[in-house]
């Protein structure tokens, strides 16, 4: 089991000033465990590494990571990555995706192409079907008016 959580504070010790990282892996939790995560206020980076979810299928939660500014997905054996209701309002505030070892990932949410202030997407050993994906919300954001996404397919 690995769970790596911390806090790090901006300009005082409030607590509304605080902001949080959280790594995970080895788990092994099915996908629907991740709500309890989604809903953490102030969670900004998040990793999931090999092994912290497991199953096909994850489904956002509408208005899940409402702070949540990366994430980083890292060998995980998920398939279809979507939103629950299709209504684009989770993940308001990421800016940068990493996608490293999702060899099965077809599926992602549309949340990414739409409503996402996406600044990076970073792909590292991933299937073509992946690549296409993110060319495709690539080519989205510049027709949203956001030409400024970097996108790194490696």
């Amino acid at each position: 089991m690995d769970i790596r959580y911390k806090y790090t504070t901006k300009y005082s010790e409030t607590p509304e000033q605080l902001s949080g990282e959280l790594a995970l892996g080895h788990l092994h939790l099915p996908w629907s465990k991740i709500s309890a995560i989604e809903e953490l206020p102030d969670l900004e980076v998040l990793t999931l590494l090999d092994g912290s979810f497991v199953g096909e299928r994850w489904e956002l939660t509408p208005g899940g990571f409402r702070e949540l500014r990366c994430l980083s997905l890292e060998n995980l054996d998920v398939v279809e990555w979507e939103d629950v209701t299709d209504g684009g309002d989770a993940l308001p505030c990421l800016q940068k995706l990493r996608l490293i070892g999702v060899w099965e990932l077809e599926t992602v949410p549309s949340c990414l192409q739409r409503n996402a202030p996406l600044m990076e997407i970073e792909v590292m050993d991933c299937n073509y079907i992946l690549n296409e994906l993110v060319h495709e919300i690539g080519e989205e954001h510049k027709d949203w008016g956001n030409a400024g996404l970097k996108i790194t397919i490696d």
